[in-house]
């Protein structure tokens, strides 16, 4: 895994779209062209104490050749100053066109594949309709098997992909198709069946809406009450003060009873009590809802904006963690961890100081502008692409490619860049690498939030479903 990928910035309320170096490049001529002038200015401050009149009023051969060359010297620097400007209006130039052709090539096909996909539900529904019994026969029978088949539960590490299956979906051009395709999945799905949803479902979230109701009826998805308890004796650490920190502090339960919520608590007189919230990924992939409540379940209700084992459960711990709506609050999650963390940001019930996910597919959570969000995400990393395009303009969005072309994948493991290891990387990255103004403010300003206090109390939860 490369220690240092390139890092492409765009959001905090612009179309642009720029790699972090031109970025930074950017900034630095607009601040050079600036800072030249008050060099012109001060070179005219010299030629003022001999100049002409003076140098011909003392017949001074050499202070006629010193006004000559600060003239020139102006000239020069005038002409580096416009040059400045110049270069530095053609890279956010390339910038904004670059993210306004992107934003227009993604509406065109996200048209055209719901055109197709209405067209196509449509004469799916009517197929359904002319051979209801049938179908519904073959959905339950269908349910059923998988049930019985997949009655254990799959953890990340028992997913196992062809070498050539996961080469294809670890392409980034593969990535950014299907999350415009999954933008026409509700399309396809209201010409087949009828769900009821409400006006603010997203498009991704009435197909999760629509698996949910087919897959109910073999007893797949359904979910029971959910009870969090803390394991084991909380313990002292300093603050996160960096982007990778935070990643590194994010569960990484791949196996069942293993504790997906970890917070942390930080205490200082005279200063208000503050909070981190760290959520874990997906534990099952099982479509059968057992004792784990961070499964394929909770990424369907999530998606649909149901409230989820997964959420509720997250919301018990900061709870009993004593995270109130008026304390503030960091929250910071991977994959579904970063679907929860988003959904408990637009919930506007906590005082979210910051937003910070990594490979989470929430791209149509609304995240309001007022809470600073960093999102990252790898553009090898399919997930992200499963909660559809990317929405929330106002939040700072930084991809980067986990695995560059010609690097081989490791082998044995499935979709390797959605992997906390691999965003761990990209955070290491952002923290050491990043130039652009924005991404520095951010990561400045995620430090400042814990300036003055020293330690705080970390505990983890454990988070299962009753029954």
């Amino acid at each position: 895994m490369p220690d240092a990928p390139e890092l492409i910035v765009s959001g905090t309320g612009s179309v642009s779209v720029s790699t972090d170096a031109l970025l930074s490049d950017s900034e630095r001529l607009r601040a050079l062209s600036l800072a030249l002038p008050v060099v012109s200015l001060s070179l005219c401050g010299v030629a003022g104490i001999a100049g002409p009149t003076e140098a011909r009023a003392l017949g001074s051969w050499r202070a006629r050749q010193a006004d000559v060359a600060i003239a020139m010297a102006r000239t020069r620097l005038d002409a580096a100053i416009q040059e400045c400007e110049r270069i530095a209006d053609a890279l956010d130039a390339a910038a904004l066109a670059y993210g306004e052709t992107e934003r227009a090539a993604a509406a065109r096909f996200i048209s055209v594949a719901e055109d197709l996909a209405s067209r196509g539900g449509t004469v799916v529904g009517d197929i359904v309709d002319r051979n209801r019994g049938l179908a519904a026969l073959l959905a339950l029978l269908a349910t059923s098997a998988a049930r019985n088949r997949l009655w254990q539960a799959i953890g990340p590490n028992d997913v196992a992909l062809p070498d050539d299956l996961n080469i294809l979906l670890s392409d980034p051009g593969v990535v950014r198709m299907l999350g415009s395709l999954l933008m026409a999945g509700d399309d396809f799905v209201d010409g087949v069946v009828d769900v009821p949803r409400s006006e603010s479902t997203s498009e991704v979230g009435a197909a999760a809406l629509v698996l949910l109701s087919l897959g109910a009826m073999g007893g797949l998805f359904s979910p029971a009450p959910v009870t969090t308890s803390a394991v084991g004796a909380s313990r002292s650490v300093p603050p996160a003060t960096t982007v990778a920190e935070r990643a590194r502090r994010i569960p990484n339960a791949v196996a069942g009873d293993v504790p997906q919520v970890r917070i942390e608590r930080y205490s200082e007189p005279g200063l208000p009590d503050r909070f981190e919230v760290y959520i874990g990924g997906t534990v099952d992939f099982s479509p059968v809802a057992k004792g784990e409540p961070f499964d394929l379940t909770s990424n369907l209700e999530l998606e649909a904006g149901l409230p989820a084992g997964a959420y509720v459960g997250v919301q018990q711990a900061m709870e009993q963690a004593g995270v109130t709506s008026d304390t503030p609050v960091v929250l910071t999650g991977h994959s579904q961890g970063g679907l929860v963390a988003s959904r408990l940001a637009a919930s506007g019930e906590y005082a979210v100081d910051a937003l910070v996910t990594f490979g989470a597919p929430a791209g149509q959570v609304a995240i309001p502008p007022s809470v600073p969000a960093l999102i990252v995400e790898n553009t090898d990393d399919v997930v992200p692409a499963l909660g559809g395009v990317q929405a929330n303009g106002d939040a700072l969005v930084v991809r980067a490619r986990a695995f560059p072309p010609g690097q081989p994948l490791p082998s044995g493991l499935a979709l390797p860049a959605h992997r906390i290891e691999a965003y761990r990387e990209t955070a290491k990255a952002i923290d050491e690498r990043a130039q652009s103004g924005e991404l520095v403010a951010f990561r400045e300003r995620l430090a400042a939030l814990t300036a003055g206090y020293t330690q705080g109390a970390a505990q983890h939860y454990l988070v299962t479903r009753e029954g």
